[in-house]
């Protein structure tokens, strides 16, 4: 997949955003302020991963999102870091 160099997400964080929406009952408006989006940005990825194309597969938390989290949030949610509570346990 190419990525336009104005693009805000990756494949990865769409998969994650898209996931948030239909799995974990985010609404738009709150996956959008949490992925630096418009609403209207997270209803075109769910709308292209619910219906089907080149994008479309099962999203899992171990291969998507997880991830994610490794390499964004992991180094302060540890425990004796500044965020407050442990993502490692």
């Amino acid at each position: 997949m190419r990525i336009h160099r104005n693009a805000k997400t990756t494949p990865a964080a769409r998969a994650a955003l898209v996931h948030r929406v239909l799995h974990e009952d985010w609404t738009y408006a709150a996956t959008a302020a949490a992925f630096a989006v418009s609403e209207r940005t997270v209803a075109k990825w769910v709308h292209r991963l619910h219906v089907g194309g080149a994008d479309a597969r099962d999203v899992t938390y171990t291969e998507d999102v997880a991830p994610i989290l490794m390499q964004h949030s992991v180094t302060c949610h540890r425990p004796g870091e500044v965020a407050p509570m442990s993502l490692l346990t």
